[in-house]
């Protein structure tokens, strides 16, 4: 697992925050809603998962978001758990 919360302190790219801005200002909806709205922005989220999965060569199953440290902490113990013992 690669986690990429730093504390939340790390800067944000401009390019990056540009992309963003649109999806905090004008694409907020919540991706689990059943409205063509939410529907939208959960095909968006899927993109995103897709293009992330790409770069890091990993399978998109295998990227979270998560909006809580208590939620980051517990799935990464649940992770660490599910792993074999290493000798």
């Amino acid at each position: 697992m690669i986690y990429f919360d730093n504390n939340a302190t790390t800067p944000v790219d401009k390019e990056v925050a540009e992309v963003i801005l649109k999806y905090m200002t004008e694409l907020y909806a919540n991706p689990n809603s059943i409205h063509s709205f939410g529907v939208q922005i959960e095909q968006y989220l899927e993109e995103s998962r897709k293009t992330i999965s790409e770069i890091l060569q990993v399978l998109p199953t295998e990227i979270f978001f998560l909006h809580l440290v208590q939620q980051n902490l517990l799935t990464r113990l649940y992770v660490v758990l599910q792993e074999p013992i290493r000798t």
